[in-house]
């Protein structure tokens, strides 16, 4: 995961730096809700 071209995936109109956010964002909300 490199953000040199963009800047958490600002400039890279890629599905995966999509994919791996929306992950990320899953995992934190899920870590939030069982905490």
């Amino acid at each position: 995961f490199q953000t040199r071209d963009g800047l958490m995936g600002m400039s890279v109109p890629e599905p995966a730096t999509m994919a791996l956010l929306a992950v990320g964002a899953a995992v934190v909300i899920r870590r939030r809700r069982r905490a």
